[in-house]
């Protein structure tokens, strides 16, 4: 679906009523960070997102919607839940899943992104992925619904929060990566995705404190 970009609202060019609509806006050239998109499933080892057809598999029908989230998540934003309190912004620049390259991460040991599941087995491709491949775009005041129920064409159970108990990031992390990592024991090991941050739902986060 075409969309507009909220920096887009007040424009009236033409070429900016709608994002997504032209090739040069879609997943399959969001190439800037050096990387590869890959649509995640849609069911497990047949079809991709968005359409639930075997091609395209490259993301060359899904808006980019990296683009589209960061006009405001480059910013902090209010947050619904807590009087007063913001949603931190988002550096894209250092996301696993976004500019970093995946492929070399600096987590010794582990061979950078570790063991994959198709459809991302190329291990020389630094995938990128899109936000909403694991995030809902809004449509909910609370934050652990805002985390996809269906991820890479498997349903990972309701209510799963990235902030949570460690078992609910093997539940989604497990949709896409073999984990643990050879050579670690946890996804949330101080010396890799942990990084000592404690969230409100107890348990560690990953990379960093999430609020």
């Amino acid at each position: 679906t075409a969309i507009r970009r909220p920096s887009h609202y007040k424009s009236t060019n033409s070429a900016d009523l709608l994002w997504g609509d032209d090739a040069n806006e879609r997943m399959s050239s969001y190439v800037s960070v050096g990387g590869t998109y890959q649509a995640p499933y849609y069911t497990t080892g047949a079809t991709f997102e968005p359409s639930g057809n075997a091609s395209p598999s490259d993301g060359s029908d899904l808006p980019d919607y990296v683009t589209f989230c960061l006009d405001c998540h480059q910013y902090a934003q209010s947050d619904p839940e807590r009087s007063g309190a913001t949603v931190k912004a988002i550096d894209w620049s250092a996301e696993r899943h976004g500019a970093v390259q995946a492929n070399n991460d600096g987590c010794s040991g582990d061979g950078g992104e570790g063991s994959t599941k198709a459809p991302y087995t190329n291990p020389d491709a630094n995938y990128v992925l899109s936000c909403t491949d694991c995030h809902e775009p809004h449509g909910t005041d609370r934050r652990l619904h805002l985390i996809r129920r269906f991820i890479n064409g498997q349903d990972i159970g309701a209510d799963t929060e990235t902030c949570g108990q460690v078992a609910d990031y093997v539940a989604i992390c497990e949709t896409c990566h073999n984990v643990p990592h050879p050579d670690r024991g946890s996804c949330v090991a101080a010396t890799c995705h942990g990084h000592g941050g404690t969230c409100a739902g107890g348990g560690s986060c990953l990379n960093k404190p999430c609020f």
